[in-house]
């Protein structure tokens, strides 16, 4: 390359910069400094003479094979113009946008790290599975699996956060979140490939939201005020069509609400996270109260072989006290657990001559009477319809949804410190979270009634709202307040 075309390059970088010298180190690249008293002698310094001839030659008709040959000149120089201000901008990783660019991009953003990402990462990792598995979950693998589980996922968002956070501090973030992040560290090619894959995960992930909610509405919040048409929402069938027309309500106003901007949504997401947050402190101040004063919540067992089993509420015409015994008759007609297991055959393993094994327990016993021990094992399906890995497939997607933080690069005032912050500390705060209602509400509760998904044999309830304090409905609003906000995140 010419010394001449050279300064052509040098005088581009400086012209972009806005300043009439370059100074000071960039990367790993130093910018040399020329001053006007030390430039190289140019054609202006020489003598008149040569001045004269020089100017003569250049009066002189051009031919239009030289013609050809500037252009080409010129491209190059262009081109060696534009390689030296990307080493000028280099910071590792990637070359860098220009410095002006990323300062117009981010003059309008005003999200700290608290707002811009810790608060988004844990609304979006608290979800649906917290509320309406995770007693599910202990109660099927036991403590010593279940922990192990809770951990294991827990361990892999860690170390996803960690990744994040080293990408994230490796030059400055501009707006693009995610996408810019894997593109810069994987190349843009594999990075497209795992962009779409992300985009799909979160398409997946806003569904398993709106579906949950639309789950909590319909089972728990009410069943029979909620039902539109067809058989009883009980019915599989009809639960399902009844999913759809709500979960398309619930997507609309969700849409119609991130359509409307993220100022929107910011100011909408802590009212929804304090919900949940006062939620899980009653979930741990109803545990707390059950060692000195437990809640007397009755169940319907009939064991045989050792092996407790329920007996659903709504048979019990959703009066377990008055007729969960063996009594065939009641008040001259048949009893309604004598009918289900003696007349209609209710169940392929229970008969009419394990009637005499019919009792009450208390399905909350507390921490006065801890069931550590009862609950320390697992207790998976006769069938092997439920294993360890089916166990993981469910509870994993409640560590997800770490990347809300970083997905606001371009509307936070520092992304390269509040994303690794923010993300990693949402990721610990969960963490601890999901680890201490599991094993406190593993001490606390029946095995059996843990197991009870759809809480079934306690008049269709939460097994956590049956254990909160005050009220039940503490749960179940913010159960519809942790899917609502987390799907506005998503």
């Amino acid at each position: 390359m010419s010394i001449d075309s050279f300064f052509t390059a040098v005088s581009d970088i400086t012209n972009l910069n806005g300043t009439g010298s370059i100074t000071g180190n960039k990367g790993r690249f130093k910018v040399i400094h020329f001053d006007e008293a030390d430039e190289v002698p140019s054609i202006s310094a020489k003598e008149p003479q040569d001045q004269d001839r020089v100017h003569e030659e250049s009066l002189q008709p051009i031919e239009s094979k030289e013609i050809g040959n500037n252009i080409e000149t010129d491209l190059v120089v262009e081109k060696e113009a534009g390689f030296l201000k990307n080493l000028y901008d280099y910071q590792g990783g990637t070359f860098m946008p220009i410095v002006d660019d990323v300062s117009k991009s981010s003059s309008n953003a005003e999200l700290n790290t608290l707002f811009g990402v810790y608060l988004p990462c844990v609304q979006n990792i608290i979800g649906v599975i917290v509320f309406i598995r995770l007693y599910w979950v202990i109660g099927v693998s036991g403590i010593i699996q279940g922990m192990i589980i809770i951990g294991l996922c827990c361990l892999c968002t860690f170390l996803t956060a960690i990744s994040l956070a080293a990408i994230a501090t490796n030059g400055i973030v501009p707006a693009g979140g995610s996408y810019f992040l894997i593109s810069r560290s994987l190349g843009p090619a594999v990075g497209g490939a795992v962009g779409f894959l992300f985009y799909i995960g979160n398409a997946l992930a806003g569904g398993l939201y709106v579906l949950g909610a639309s789950e909590i509405l319909l089972k728990y919040t009410c069943p029979n005020k909620c039902h539109l048409f067809g058989p009883p929402i009980e019915n599989q069938q009809s639960s399902f069509n009844h999913y759809r027309i709500y979960g398309s309500i619930l997507l609309l106003i969700l849409g119609i609400i991130v359509f409307l901007g993220i100022k929107i949504v910011s100011r909408i997401a802590p009212f929804t996270l304090l919900v949940v947050f006062l939620s899980l402190i009653s979930i741990l101040i109803g545990i707390i109260k059950s060692a000195v004063a437990p809640t007397y919540l009755p169940i319907c067992i009939i064991e045989k072989d050792n092996i407790k089993h329920l007996i659903k509420s709504s048979i019990l015409k959703n009066n377990v006290l008055r007729y969960c015994h063996p009594n065939a008759t009641c008040n001259g007609e048949p009893c309604p657990l004598h009918q289900a297991v003696c007349l209609n055959n209710m169940s392929r393993n229970i008969n009419c001559n394990d009637m005499n094994n019919v009792y009450l327990i208390n399905g909350i016993p507390g921490l006065k009477n801890s069931q550590f021990s009862n609950n320390l094992k697992a207790t998976y399906m006769n069938e092997g319809e439920i294993d360890n890995g089916i166990i993981v497939g469910i509870f994993f997607p409640s560590v997800t949804g770490i990347m809300a933080g970083s997905n606001r690069s371009g509307d936070l005032k520092d992304p390269s410190q509040s994303i690794p912050r923010g993300t990693i500390l949402a990721v610990i705060t969960t963490s601890l979270i999901y680890i201490l209602i599991a094993f406190l509400i593993a001490c606390s509760t029946q095995g059996v009634l843990l197991r009870d998904r759809d809480g079934l044999s306690i008049n269709q309830q939460l097994v956590e709202a049956a254990v909160a304090w005050p009220s039940p409905y503490v749960i179940i609003t913010g159960a519809l307040c942790a899917c609502f906000g987390a799907g506005l995140q998503w």
